[in-house]
């Protein structure tokens, strides 16, 4: 098992499954709705596992991210990102903390690739989405990275999924479909 490939696949599996993040404000105690980013990265780190002591289960980013500062593990801006390491952001004040959250998916260049809650979909709800950014972006303003247990290395699951996606082309050829 490796936590860190676990919790990108896991959320990629809640992309567009989850119009209003019930079920992530729920897990958290919420018994309305609540701004839910937060409760969707608890929600991960709950799924895979991950020992409380490493990460903050809050439904408030400004906790999560001063839990993250209080352990070390937030980045330098120089650090490469990774799958799994967690994004904040913040869209007015940077005086305030951080407004948003996601987990990021994938690395290219001088982008990052991300999987958030709490955003609109193409059809207007708030729900699980992918986004891009410039890692230079001025609203990406802190990244974390959480003590995973280690396990297959990020290349093994590409081979994987891989092989995976080309077995489902084989089938779906097969069945005509």
């Amino acid at each position: 098992m490796n936590q860190r490939i676990d919790a990108v696949a896991t959320a990629r599996l809640q992309v567009g499954m989850n119009p209003g993040g019930t079920k992530f404000w729920e897990h958290m105690g919420y018994k309305s709705r609540v701004e839910w980013c937060a409760c969707f990265i608890s929600w991960l780190m709950d799924a895979v596992k991950l020992a409380p002591e490493k990460w903050r289960r809050s439904g408030g980013c400004t906790q999560m991210m001063a839990y993250a500062g209080k352990i070390g593990i937030i980045l330098s801006k120089d650090t490469e990102p990774q799958p799994g390491d967690i994004v904040f952001f913040e869209w007015n004040d940077p005086g305030d903390g951080p407004d948003h959250a996601g987990i990021i998916s994938s690395v290219l260049s001088d982008s990052i690739y991300t999987i958030e809650g709490n955003v609109k979909d193409a059809a207007g709800v708030d729900n699980v989405v992918c986004r891009s950014w410039d890692r230079n972006d001025k609203r990406v303003y802190a990244i974390a990275r959480p003590e995973y247990e280690a396990g297959k290395s990020w290349a093994d699951v590409q081979d994987a999924l891989v092989r995976i996606i080309t077995a489902l082309e084989d089938i779906k050829e097969w069945d005509g479909k």
